[in-house]
């Protein structure tokens, strides 16, 4: 596996940036406001950034870099071996069903970090072209929506694990969007996983975490959510569901609560359904090799 982190440096810090990685990266001006910058994380640039990262937050109390985000390229091999894969929802939108009438329950909340929240009504939204040549979406609560194309593929190819709920544009009934519900197939994480912030706050070199919203617990001490979001691959605890289901998410939350914004479950597929997602071109997931250990 290599992995590559890109990271959207702030343009006042580019003289700490060596110049051999930035090479004719975009960005390469003032008015931009940040660089771009692509890194292997196993190269020795890696150091140099993570650095730059301890003397900008150390000395000057600054950030750094304002986006990052990993890509990791794995082997034929590795892809063929896999037992799970991690899946992401490439596109988020606004506004959330909190904002349009869904209503949720509130009565079993994490009193430390918010996180238990349940849907109880149908999912609620506005008028828009959330997916937009997509087969699924995600509003910014964390509701996610998918394509009646989408819902036909599932049941053509009988994919287990989760099932759909209506949405209601305004007061219609959209014959079109449906809403993703899980079934409840859970899987634990294991230690292996790292969580933090954003990259750099998990190092040995840097102990401090930097957590610029007080009120916002990453870390729930009750295990109930793991940290603001998944810093390496994933790493989930062996169990017999993972050769039965096609769909899974984790049972711990990542993520933060605040206003609309809510914590959020990973998502997990089969081999299986990434093939047949793959094959079938149904639009906008992301995956990733997940470790069963």
């Amino acid at each position: 596996m290599k992995e590559l982190l890109t990271l959207n440096i702030r343009y006042k810090y580019f003289s700490l940036i060596p110049r051999d990685l930035i090479g004719n990266q975009c960005g390469e001006s003032e008015s931009s406001s940040i660089i771009k910058i692509e890194v292997d994380t196993s190269s020795s640039f890696y150091d140099d950034i993570l650095k730059a990262d301890l003397f900008v937050r150390d000395k000057l109390k600054d950030d750094l870099f304002w986006w990052w985000k990993y890509k990791r390229i794995y082997s034929a091999i590795e892809l063929s071996n896999a037992r799970l894969f991690k899946m992401s929802v490439r596109k988020f939108y606004e506004p959330c069903g909190k904002d349009c009438g869904t209503v949720y329950d509130y009565s079993n909340l994490c009193d430390i970090c918010k996180s238990g929240e349940r849907q109880v009504s149908p999912l609620y939204t506005r008028k828009g072209n959330y997916l937009n040549n997509r087969d699924v979406a995600s509003t910014i609560g964390n509701e996610i929506v998918v394509s009646k194309r989408f819902v036909e593929f599932v049941k053509n190819n009988l994919l287990h694990g989760f099932t759909f709920g209506p949405v209601y544009v305004g007061k219609r009934l959209s014959a079109d969007i449906f809403q993703l519900m899980i079934q409840g197939c859970e899987l634990d994480f294991s230690e292996k996983s790292v969580f933090g912030v954003k990259p750099f706050d998990y190092s040995e070199k840097y102990k401090r975490v930097s957590e610029p919203f007080i009120e916002e617990v990453y870390k729930c001490p009750k295990g109930d959510n793991l940290g603001a979001n998944l810093l390496s691959e994933a790493y989930v605890k062996d169990c017999d569901n993972i050769d039965k289901y096609d769909f899974f998410i984790s049972r711990q939350t990542i993520g933060f609560y605040r206003g609309l914004i809510n914590q959020r479950h990973v998502l997990f597929c089969s081999p299986r359904m990434r093939k047949l997602i793959i094959d079938n071109k149904i639009r906008g997931f992301d995956f990733e090799i997940a470790h069963v250990v």
